[in-house]
């Protein structure tokens, strides 16, 4: 394999990881690069949709145009905005007082203003919202862009409504942002690289060091916590952790249980690695002690259908492919999404781009196409049973099938 070649490849292959430091001897993650690409992403989707300016009020939509980020305390309330166009930098309007003071300081790459944040106005939203829109408004003059439309990532009625009473109408800008995100660019991957190979360390720590009779599921959220922190992780959404009966039906949080001889824990990791990128896998792992018949049919299940799962994930396949390997369950029946044996894309969020369900995907395929990265997760369970297992893999969408990054080992005896 030739060098280009090999540097071609490298960017699926979880053998080529970088370090997380910075050093003058090797090309790693290119922050600014990373930053002019996804700008370059957002302003191609922008394009193909006809739209010259975006309003972006979504932290993850946010970072993802401007590399722009206080906290993934930010992500949901939309309190601060930006704007999007096709040429000239993006105007990121932060908060004011201290945050507007640090957007200063450390995105010198950006026009930065002062934020109207009008959710919190209580009986002065309606005044706080027309200012705000105001604000927008300002920036489309100034660089002599049409106020006849704009897209946003959030239409919410009354801000549509406001937009409307000056002649502005709003498109959806928030399905703009996930073709711009669902496909990864090269730094990307190594960010999801990077977090998958601590994700696969925890677990190694869980399996060998932590997981014993007598630990209560919180306590080893909390070893999980600090270890995840320790390596480099911005954010942990949310850490599952279910253990014994716990697992059937599956309980998707933790308390304060203790964990007993021979329990299956399913352990679902949901955290920002480094960059701020989403890594999401899950393994059932065991508390020392015996296996039951039942917990190893369970076992040997799960897998098959994640295998069975991941064989149909291919550059060209559907998404309606995919999910006719998943079994037919109340997404089904009652045409819904559950979230429990399904795939969905992941990044800057926990859903970035593409959902896999029998709900819907059946009936409304999508193509998959190399660089998508996805979350991969199945489920098994008797009803009269008394555990279940759980098992997920990130795999990025290659040329040839799909790359799982998440590597952690499953429990070979149980498969036998």
């Amino acid at each position: 394999m030739s060098l280009p070649e090999r540097l071609s490849w490298r960017q699926y292959s979880p053998a080529d990881t970088f370090g997380q430091d910075a050093v003058d001897w090797q090309s790693r993650v290119d922050f600014p690069r990373l930053r002019e690409q996804r700008l370059q992403r957002t302003r191609e989707a922008m394009r193909n949709a006809g739209v010259e300016a975006l309003l972006l009020s979504l932290g993850d939509n946010i970072r993802y145009a401007t590399g722009a980020f206080q906290g993934h305390w930010k992500y949901a309330p939309a309190i601060r905005y930006c704007v999007v166009t096709m040429d000239r930098e993006p105007v990121l309007f932060e908060l004011a007082n201290i945050d507007f003071d640090n957007a200063v300081a450390d995105q010198s790459w950006l026009d930065v203003r002062p934020a109207i944040a009008w959710r919190m106005t209580e009986a002065a939203a309606d005044e706080y919202l027309r200012r705000m829109i105001d604000t927008v408004r300002d920036v489309l003059a100034e660089r002599g862009i049409s106020t006849d439309r704009i897209a946003a990532d959030t239409r919410e009625p009354e801000l549509v409504a406001a937009f409307a009473q000056r002649g502005t109408d709003v498109l959806d800008g928030q399905a703009l942002m996930m073709l711009a995100r669902v496909k990864k660019l090269p730094d990307e991957l190594e960010l999801l690289k990077q977090g998958c190979a601590i994700g696969d360390a925890c677990f190694w720590q869980m399996k060998y060091r932590w997981i014993e009779p007598g630990m209560r599921e919180r306590e080893l959220v909390g070893e999980i916590s600090r270890y995840l922190f320790s390596q480099g992780f911005e954010h942990i959404s949310q850490i599952f952790c279910a253990s014994g009966g716990g697992t059937n039906p599956y309980r998707r949080w933790f308390s304060d249980r203790m964990m007993r001889s021979g329990d299956f824990v399913i352990v679902d990791l949901n955290a920002a690695g480094p960059g701020g990128y989403y890594v999401d896998f899950v393994r059932t792992l065991r508390v020392p002690g015996p296996t039951t018949s039942n917990q190893r049919d369970c076992y040997r299940r799960c897998h098959e259908l994640l295998q069975r799962t991941l064989a149909a994930m291919r550059p060209g396949a559907t998404t309606a492919d995919v999910a006719a390997q998943l079994p037919a369950d109340d997404d089904d029946r009652l045409k819904t999404v559950s979230l429990v044996s399904q795939a969905h894309a992941i990044g800057l969020s926990l859903a970035d781009g593409r959902w896999i369900s029998r709900g819907f995907s059946l009936e409304h395929p999508t193509v998959l196409e190399p660089g998508m990265f996805f979350a991969v997760e199945t489920y098994a369970a008797d009803p009269d049973g008394e555990q279940g297992a759980r098992l997920e893999d990130n795999v990025v969408i290659t040329e040839s099938g799909c790359q799982r990054f998440s590597l952690f080992e499953y429990e070979d005896d149980l498969l036998l």
